[in-house]
């Protein structure tokens, strides 16, 4: 799939109905595929280097989507999804929020026009529990890419894909102002 448009147009079509044309990642250097992995953006968006003071790195210590492909639609807009497949998960009651991350991610949660901008900061507090932080981190991801027009993209968007079977996913809230 990672070098076959039609393929993937075969796969994703299902989700994304208005998918025309599957288009490259231009930016998965050195070879750029319609399908690649660990995608963590051309450039810093959520400031995470920062905050770590290291180079970023795929599927490392970094906001990352575990997929990520990219495609002309319909109306000829461009489209890039980040996506995230959840098999097999275990989750804890864990705090991750602790106040240099708040301040990493607060920019980002509180754009002007982003997803986030309603939200109150109670919400905010309580999303910095797993798998909610995460998910947050890649809407953010794909919010500052759309932003950046990463790509040329006009809308960057994320596909969550969880088995039914992942209970432990689809059951368990770990926030306790979720729950």
């Amino acid at each position: 799939m990672t070098t076959s448009s039609k393929l993937l147009a075969s796969v994703f079509q299902h989700f994304y109905w208005s998918l025309a044309e599957p288009l490259l990642i231009d930016e998965d250097k050195p070879l750029p595929k319609y399908l690649a992995f660990e995608w963590i953006g051309v450039c810093d968006y959520l400031g995470e280097t920062r905050r770590k003071g290291s180079e970023r790195t795929r599927g490392a210590n970094f906001t990352s989507a575990d997929f990520i492909f990219r495609f002309r639609r319909k109306d000829g807009k461009i489209q890039i999804v980040l996506g995230e497949w959840k098999y097999t998960e275990e989750y804890r009651r864990l705090d991750k929020g602790i106040e240099v991350r708040k301040q990493n991610y607060h920019l980002a949660f509180s754009r002007h026009g982003g997803v986030f901008e309603r939200c109150s900061e109670d919400l905010y507090k309580a999303l910095f529990f797993a798998p909610f932080y995460q998910l947050m981190r890649l809407q953010l991801l794909a919010q500052e890419m759309e932003y950046g027009r990463e790509m040329e993209a006009d809308v960057v968007s994320v596909l969550y894909i969880c088995p039914e079977a992942n209970k432990e996913f689809r059951e368990r809230v770990t926030s306790p102002k979720l729950g």
